[in-house]
């Protein structure tokens, strides 16, 4: 430090400059901080500073004739005032939007009894003779009490519900126990320093805390795992050892300021600061270097990233951010209000958003770029009531009457979900809007202990001393346990079956390595910055990665040697994709990154317009075919309408549930829930399709129109036990140990068995035809099949393409394919020889094949084929508007074809009319295929969920 007249400056160790001046009185009237950036202080005659000018403007500051503070004006004109009863209380404080908080006083002294908030919500508090506080009643008229020893410590606390939260101290005043109100008691002893040493909570679990004079030197957890600290002549930081022995060294500068961070494995990230001391750049530990400019003031206003894309940030006069602008320069601009909170944001395509704000700051209206507004209430402790969206639907928050805990929330249809619970403020109970209640217990830590759902279910969860969750026991006793090392990584789980897999991780905890149940191993290898470039495989085929300097994956090159890349724009968006054969698709975006348009390989283009709040418009096809989207104020799409002209309307309940769905052609599909959202009803133009379900939501039973009724029955754990299919088979399922489905047996379609390997795949299924086995290699994909009277044997590619088949009958099959993972040929030895080929364009349709003698396909840029020419002639095929296959006619080998196909408003195919031969089609409301139709024979198609189950005539 130097002096001068009226000067003081110092340099610290590394160079920077920072000076203090004073006028004749001493009075402290400017700092110049290492930018040359000049703040000024002017003072009255009593020595109240009453400006501080900065070239940013002026914050003045006023007092009365007792010297009190009585108003701020910044540099933008906004003020605060204060006023002051006789006594020189505060009484009043004005924010610069007008919002008023007062304190009220019972006596004659400073301690203020009440404070009434902006929106008059009125807090009071009430005093013990030694100033202490006895009571809090808070806006809503619920009190905490609170009493004291006699050094004026707190010995218990008192919520409004009447728990009771006591503490303990020794002789020096330090707190020695906590009690909450459930009797869980946490104890603390204490070093000759007043350090903390050792903290037990109520289970007995120690954590204990080691000191190097006044600087934590290790913690040790319950297990006796040690992480460790030592520090430099600042008290910086220097180093961390974790449990394991893995060294992060941190280093300074002269002045103690981290300049560099070195992990486990010697990767080096470091810090380099300018001479104003702020931060000029980061190197990571591959030399890439990122760069920090700031203003005068010291504020971020660009950063350069590594490729040497710069970002800039704009502020106000009082430090508000109010445009930031981005790499391609697309700016986004900021708007405050007189209390400093934002409420206009425009982004770089002119959108603008607004939020409103009550008299306490909180929340009450967001309004996005079309006008739609959500609004929000709240009660007078400041916790949200309601909140309505555009739509007008209102959700609620109920709290209870002893605490300002949710009690109940109400959704927009009225559905109550209640919630209880315990003492201590941990949840125990919900009760579902039907009714139905799920119960939780916990352990004296407060972990979850057990979870009991609707049906008498319960979950366990077990836990070490360290607190961690290492066993789950489901409510068929079924126990999968999670084993950790002494730095807590996870490095394996074990299923109930007792079958293992293990993770390995290097130094800084990233996995390197996974083993599964069988013993077969895959590892993977980073860069210094942490980024995976290579993968290798169960097999041991290896696959690498390469990274830019911002660390996007630019290339990938596969098993086979075959290498995909990916062009970034500034901002980090994808804008090319290139194939192992060349193959390009490029990608754009607008100025607020929503993909606009996508470019095929063969020139096709894909078009996508927003509205201003971001949804989806249009949909423009390679062949200039548009759908079009329009939404409802709450976002939730309203109509679609196809290239075809044709639209759809949806409507939706209070919940966004899905209600209807209205085709132009004047059909209608409904959908009716029921308090909890589970699907009870849907009508659609085959008839009614009906649910039932249990307390706990599983589908106990569905009927189809026809009536064709499904009934299901379930285990404790959640499994279906039976299943009664419409034609009153009844099948019953059985599980191994760890939930896979070891035998299904059916009254009418017999008994099946099946078993697993210890990886979940399944290696034999026995039925009454006899048992197929199937054996896999390291990665999953069949080796062997074996059946009656039937084998194959596969061998595959380095990527898993089928490479060979061999099966029992003596024939040899083997596959080629293409950069791309396409297959162009099959060879076919044996008994018989022949050989297929295929060819594609770039876009990956198939434009060549052998299959049918020598075929040729072309197709339009949308990806439609549309002519067909074989060894018989010439095909034609034409498509609608919405992409549908309408009509096939021409050469086939056997003969001319005409094919005419219709569809329904949600093009699915409905006609399909072959030669004469007449084929129709139903759907349900949902989209599966509910009848076909040949002729005059009907067949009725059984689902169950989505996987199909049967038919019946």
């Amino acid at each position: 430090m130097t002096y001068g007249a009226n000067t003081a400056e110092i340099l610290d160790a590394v160079g920077v400059r920072s000076t203090s001046v004073y006028d004749g009185s001493g009075n402290f009237v400017a700092t110049i901080n290492p930018y040359g950036y000049r703040e000024t202080y002017t003072y009255n005659t009593l020595g109240l500073r009453e400006t501080t000018t900065t070239p940013m403007g002026t914050v003045t500051i006023g007092y009365d004739s007792g010297n009190r503070l009585v108003s701020t004006t910044d540099q933008i004109g906004r003020v605060v005032t204060n006023q002051y009863d006789s006594l020189g209380r505060l009484t009043t404080i004005t924010n610069a939007g007008g919002g008023i908080t007062a304190y009220g006083y019972s006596d004659s002294t400073f301690r203020a009894t009440s404070a009434v908030d902006p929106m008059g919500n009125r807090t009071t508090l009430t005093y013990n003779a030694d100033g202490t506080v006895e009571t809090i009643r808070d806006a809503r008229g619920l009190v905490s009490s609170f009493t004291y020893n006699g050094f004026g410590l707190p010995v218990t606390a008192t919520s409004p519900d009447g728990a009771v939260t006591t503490y303990g101290y020794d002789n020096l005043g330090r707190r020695t126990t906590m009690q909450d109100p459930l009797g869980r008691v946490t104890t603390y002893a204490y070093d000759v320093a007043d350090h903390v040493i050792s903290m037990t909570n109520a289970a007995g679990e120690t954590t204990r805390y080691i000191y190097d004079t006044c600087l934590l030197a290790a913690v040790v957890d319950p297990l006796s795992n040690r992480t460790s600290f030592t520090y430099g002549r600042f008290d910086e930081r220097t180093s961390m050892t974790d449990p394991l022995g893995n060294v992060t060294t941190y280093v300074s500068d002269a002045i103690g300021r981290t300049v560099a961070v070195v992990d486990p494995l010697g990767n080096r990230t470091t810090t380099v600061y300018a001479n104003t001391g702020l931060r000029q750049n980061t190197v990571d530990p591959l030399g890439n270097t990122s760069t920090f400019l700031y203003d005068i003031m010291g504020r971020p206003v660009a950063t350069m990233d590594a490729l040497g894309n710069v970002s800039t940030t704009a502020y106000d006069a009082v430090e508000q951010v109010v445009s930031t602008m981005d790499a391609l320069g697309h700016v986004t601009s900021y708007a405050y209000d007189a209390l400093g909170r934002q409420v206009t944001m425009m982004n770089a395509l002119g959108n603008i958003s607004t939020t409103a704000y009550d008299a306490n700051s909180r929340v009450t209206a967001s309004t996005d770029p079309l006008g739609r507004t959500s609004t929000f209430t709240y009660n007078s402790v400041n916790a949200q009531v309601t909140a309505m969206d555009p739509l007008g639907r209102v959700s609620t928050t109920v709290y209870s009457d002893d605490s300002n805990r949710v009690r109940a929330n109400i959704d927009p249809t009225g559905a109550r979900t209640t919630f209880t619970y315990d003492l201590a403020g941990q949840q125990t109970n919900v009760k579902d809007a039907r009714g139905f209640v799920t119960t939780t217990s916990y352990d004296l830590a407060g972990r979850q202990r057990t979870s009991e759902d609707a049906i008498g279910a319960i979950t366990t969860f077990g836990y070490d001393a360290g607190g961690r969750n290492i066993s789950v026991t489901d409510p068929l006793g079924r126990v999968s346990t999670t084993v950790y090392d002494n730095a807590s990584r996870t490095v394996a789980q074990v299923a109930p079956d007792g079958t293992r897999v293990t993770t390995v991780y290097d130094a800084v905890s990233r996995p390197v390595a996974y083993q599964d149940q069988l013993g077969y191993r895959t590892t993977q290898s980073y860069d210094a910055r942490g980024q995976v470039v290579t993968a290798m495989d169960a097999r041991g085929y290896v696959s690498t990665y390469a990274y830019d300097a911002l660390g996007r994956q630019v290339s990938m090159q596969n098993a086979r040697g075959y290498v995909t890349t990916s062009v970034y724009d500034a901002l980090g968006q994808q804008t090319a994709s290139q194939n192992a054969l060349g193959h390009r698709t490029t990608y754009s975006y607008d100025a607020i990154g929503q993909n606009t348009r996508i470019t095929d390989p063969l020139g096709g283009v894909v078009t996508m317009g927003y509205d201003a709040a971001g949804q989806l418009r249009t949909l423009n096809n390679q062949i200039g075919k548009t759908t079009t989207y329009a939404y409802d104020a709450a976002g939730q799409t309203q109509t679609r309408q196809f290239p075809s002209g044709d639209v759809t309307t949806y409507s939706y309940d209070g919940d966004g549930r899905e209600t209807g769905r209205l085709y132009a052609d004047g059909t209608r599909v409904t959908f009716a829930y029921d308090a909890t959202g589970s699907l009870t009803t849907m009508a659609d133009s085959t008839g009614i399709t009906t649910y039932a379900y249990d307390a706990v939501g599983q589908m106990l039973g569905k009927t189809d129109p026809g009536p064709l009724r499904q009934a299901y029955s379930y285990d404790l754990a959640g499994q279906r036990k039976t299943l009664a299919d419409p034609d009153g088979g009844v099948r019953t399922y059985t599980y191994d140990a760890v939930g896979q489905v070891a035998a299904v047996a059916s009254d009418i379609l017999g008994s099946t068995a099946m078993a697993y390997d210890a990886t979940g795949r399944r290696t034999a299924v026995t039925s009454g035809s006899g048992a197929e086995t199937t054996t896999y290699d390291a990665t999953g994909n069949p080796l062997t099949r074996v059946g009656p009277g039937a084998r194959a044997t596969y061998t595959y590619d380095e990527v898993g393409n089928p490479k060979s088949l061999r099966t029992l009958d003596g024939y040899v099959r083997t596959y080629v394919y293409d950069a791309v993972d396409r297959l162009t040929e099959q060879n076919t030895s044996g008994p018989a020889t022949f050989d297929y080929f295929w060819e594609y364009d770039a876009a990956g349709n198939r434009t060549f094949s052998t299959e049918q003698g020598s075929t040729h396909y072309s197709y339009n840029l949308a990806g439609q084929a549309v002519t067909i020419s074989t060894d018989a002639g010439l095909a034609t095929q034409t498509f609608d508007d919405n992409g549908n296959l309408i009509r096939v006619w021409g050469d086939w080998p056997g003969g001319s074809k005409s094919i005419t196909m219709s569809y329904d408003k949600e093009n699915r195919l409905v006609l399909d009319l072959d030669s004469g031969a007449r084929t129709t089609y139903t759907y349900s409301g949902d989209g599966l295929k509910r009848s076909e139709r040949m002729g005059s024979g009907v067949t009725t198609l059984v689902w169950d969920g989505s996987e199909y189950l049967g038919e019946t005539d």
